[in-house]
């Protein structure tokens, strides 16, 4: 009986071990190495991560009452060798299941970081094309139809809460829109083949 008590005993101890574990591992993807820009969401779902996670402990006190294992020290049941080992297996099949969990929510994570980043950097790529076209072809009558995209990056972005990059992407925007299409010293002077699309597009502002 004395065999039995140490045994529930060490197994109690290595669940609380490999639970206080499991927790620890969902906090890695915090000290993750990132641009500022990104570091407030990682901020934010690691907060999320480090609330209890309710589900497993659940799944966990099942395994525990299926097997008796959470009875208290007063229970004159005894637990073999072959209950012991069914339980710990449980246990570490748990765990295991726990740690891919884990593991790929910060893999959706890190996914998510990769794409937006790679989204900010294409409209960047972008601000820079429609750049060189003002600068090269200021006199073109395509011109017109970039001012109403240009208000739209910057109104958007006026108005959403934005961190440092997306400011920059917005500086940007506006600096192209203020010096290098109405500050242009060249412009279209001859206007009749887009004259109707002008005047809808005066009316829209």
């Amino acid at each position: 009986m004395e065999e039995t008590e140490k045994k529930r005993k060490k197994l109690s101890q290595k669940n609380t071990e490999q639970e206080e574990e499991s927790g620890e591992s969902s906090d890695e993807d915090s000290s993750e190495k990132s641009d500022e820009s990104d570091k407030e969401a990682l901020e934010t779902n690691s907060e999320s991560e480090d609330e209890p996670d309710e589900n497993f402990r659940a799944m966990l006190r099942n395994v525990l009452q299926a097997e008796n294992a959470l009875e208290g020290d007063d229970s004159d049941e005894d637990v073999d060798d072959e209950t012991m080992m069914s339980l710990d297996e449980k246990l570490s099949s748990l765990f295991t299941e726990q740690k891919k969990r884990i593991q790929a929510k910060k893999d959706e994570k890190e996914k998510l970081r990769k794409e937006k980043i790679l989204r900010r950097d294409f409209k960047i790529k972008v601000l820079d094309l429609v750049e060189l076209f003002l600068m090269k072809q200021a006199g073109n009558p395509l011109v017109f139809s970039v001012i109403d995209p240009l208000l739209s990056v910057i109104e958007h972005s006026m108005s959403s809460d934005s961190n440092k990059q997306e400011q920059d992407y917005l500086r940007k925007t506006a600096d192209i829109f203020t010096n290098s299409l109405c500050r242009s010293k060249q412009y279209c002077k001859n206007v009749s083949s887009v004259q109707e699309e002008l005047h809808s597009l005066l009316e829209s502002l």
